[in-house]
């Protein structure tokens, strides 16, 4: 592989050696820390890094701040689990079949569990029963912050966020494959209404994943470990079913060279350019690409008026206050008063991420 820089050569060195174990040559004393530490966290990454790295080649400040990064994640990891076992509690008295998706599926297949960084629980279940669900969230202090076309956030202070998906893909978007995770899932042996997907549709919803970031604002080096430490890991994969859902899906060509990547990076195999170019793409960006253009969002869909989309931003549409806000299909009139009920839930627990969203758009 060829590297832009001595900071993301090092890094891949760095998660070649935690993700196999692996002894780790010294860091070269060119290498700028703050730039590489900043790279770690862009790409959701430094959790990862932190069982290899040497914190004597930091500064007192540098090795304080990855320390408090790394102690805060494991605090979140922990409050989170618990908070997803209530939960999950609370799904099978309710009935409510689910499954969980991503993040915390992938992590068991780490070294570590504590390696794999989330940002969120992803979890796929009975879009029947939505209005049920809303209602164990709610009852739990968690508010709806987003209802998209094909899934529910919900968030409570301090970091706890949950999606819960209706379908894993929303058909708006240029890649929605057919993929039915319920068809090949077993039932979890404890709890009749949890279920598991198996491994081979597990890596193959990872690369579809991967994929639909790629198509929209990019995707990060951290998909890689994720493809990486499934192949490692897992015995006796059926190939033949997992390349033909990849034909299947006209997405096999990015597949192989997502794959391709992995071994050149963290078994030395040879790289394509195909597979160079992909990891000069992945590493231009953070975990999710670039994110999105906002000034471009602007010019497209606003005529490029920024009052107009923060107006929007306040005032979303009446489908997504319903889809927020079901209640609201029954008394429509209240709508006025729901959309100061939004404003202030948005005050109250996203107050950082709207400054944040105002300064991007002053600068477009």
């Amino acid at each position: 592989m060829n590297y832009s820089s001595v900071e993301i050569k090092y890094l891949a060195e760095m998660l070649r050696a935690a993700l196999k174990g692996a002894p780790l040559a010294k860091a070269p004393d060119t290498i700028n820390w703050d730039k590489l530490i900043a790279l770690s966290k862009s790409q959701q990454v430094y959790s990862m890094i932190a069982p290899v790295l040497d914190l004597s080649c930091l500064t007192s400040e540098q090795a304080a701040d990855f320390k408090n990064h790394t102690q805060s994640e494991l605090v979140r990891i922990l409050a989170v689990r618990n908070e997803l076992e209530e939960i999950k509690g609370e799904l099978e008295k309710s009935k409510i079949k689910f499954m969980l998706l991503k993040g915390s599926v992938i992590r068991k297949y780490y070294p570590q569990e504590k390696m794999r960084q989330m940002s969120d629980i992803d979890i796929l279940y009975d879009s029947s029963d939505r209005e049920k669900l809303i209602k164990i969230m709610r009852s739990r202090g968690f508010y709806l912050s987003t209802a998209q076309a094909n899934s529910d956030d919900f968030y409570k202070n301090p970091f706890y966020l949950f999606e819960f998906h209706r379908e894993i893909f929303d058909e708006a978007d240029e890649f929605h494959p057919p993929f039915d995770l319920w068809k090949r899932a077993e039932r979890d042996s404890k709890n009749p209404y949890e279920y598991h997907m198996c491994t081979e549709d597990i890596f193959i919803y990872t690369l579809c994943h991967m994929y639909d970031h790629y198509c929209i604002t990019g995707c990060g080096i951290r998909f890689v470990c994720d493809i990486y430490v499934m192949l490692t890991a897992s015995d006796n994969l059926d190939w033949h079913y997992i390349n033909s859902t990849f034909e299947d899906f006209g997405f096999k060509p990015f597949c192989d060279t997502a794959i391709g990547l992995a071994k050149a990076l963290f078994d030395d195999e040879k790289s394509t350019p195909e597979q160079q170019e992909l990891f000069d793409f992945i590493m231009s960006g953070g975990v999710y690409g670039r994110g999105i253009d906002l000034k471009k969002e602007i010019d497209n869909h606003y005529g490029g008026s920024k009052l107009r989309y923060i107006l929007h931003r306040i005032f979303p549409s009446k489908k997504q206050m319903f889809g927020n806000y079901p209640e609201l299909s029954k008394k429509p009139y209240f709508l006025p008063l729901f959309y100061i009920k939004r404003l202030l839930e948005k005050l109250t627990y996203h107050k950082k991420l709207m400054k944040d969203e105002l300064r991007r758009i002053m600068k477009s």
